[in-house]
């Protein structure tokens, strides 16, 4: 075989590589060396420490700001719109906003008061209204505390027969008109309440019936006689003592209805024998 490279002319080219066939760059032209950056001299766990401290902080403040833990839905003690949670807290005081449904299926806020607490309605302030109810009960307690006395006194066959039966004729007087005013009254703002003012006027009437008995037997007292061992023994007495009976019924009725929630508004609570 004839060496081409050897024939006369022909130089072979000193970036000719006999062996592989490939030509070399010349050193004109190859790679030149750059110093590294300030980055590159910064070691990869440093890097990655100096990343770390930039982005923490950054998804700190977008979770301040967007406050995911709001986004939450069935969150136990968080009230419900259709199964799903309107992300405020329950209501538990009067004037608190209270979502509900709206009509065009956005969450609509109110600030009707809750049941948990006493209303204040249209009718009036609930606060007022006991107020009232105690008022009456004051007055009714000072009445009950004239007929004991009068009552016991004729028993006795004392000597103030007289005035005996106008104290039984004053309070039977007093009774009714605080029968009329109790039915008066209104009560609906009080929570839990049953028709307080109507219980107590029916307590109130029967009372009064039991007055005006009274004093018609103090009445007759005082045209037949006294005689201590047989002054109840008197037709009289005994309506008076049935009208008296009805009346602790109907007192106990009320006051099953009032005592238990009297205290809520800063009322006392009574006994039927006070009243």
């Amino acid at each position: 075989m004839v060496d081409l490279d050897s024939l006369p002319g022909r130089t072979r080219p000193d970036n000719h590589d006999q062996r592989f066939g490939n030509i070399r760059r010349p050193a004109s032209i190859q790679e030149k060396a750059y110093p590294p950056t300030n980055i590159e001299l910064i070691s990869r766990p440093t890097r990655w420490a100096a990343a770390c401290l930039l982005v923490v902080p950054l998804l700190v403040i977008v979770a301040v700001f967007l406050r995911p833990w709001d986004w939450s839905y069935g969150t136990p003690g968080i009230p419900t719109i259709d199964n799903q949670s309107t992300g405020y807290p329950p209501s538990t005081n009067v004037g608190i906003p209270n979502v509900s449904p709206g009509s065009d299926g956005f969450p609509t806020i109110s600030t009707a008061p809750t049941s948990d607490f006493p209303a204040t309605g249209a009718s009036g302030d609930a606060g007022a209204e006991a107020a009232d109810v105690t008022g009456i009960l004051q007055q009714a307690a000072a009445d009950r505390q004239s007929v004991s006395n009068a009552v016991t006194d004729a028993a006795a066959c004392g000597s103030g027969l007289a005035a005996d039966q106008q104290a039984l004729t004053t309070a039977q007087q007093d009774r009714l008109t605080l029968a009329t005013t109790a039915g008066n009254t209104a009560t609906d703002a009080l929570s839990g309440s049953t028709d307080l003012g109507q219980l107590l006027s029916t307590a109130l009437s029967d009372s009064a019936t039991a007055d005006q008995d009274y004093a018609t037997w103090i009445g007759d007292l005082q045209t037949s006689g006294c005689d201590p061992g047989t002054a109840t023994e008197d037709d009289n007495y005994t309506a008076a003592q049935s009208a008296s009976i009805l009346a602790t019924q109907d007192k106990q009725n009320f006051l099953a209805a009032w005592n238990p929630l009297a205290g809520g508004y800063g009322q006392p609570t009574w006994t039927e024998s006070a009243i």
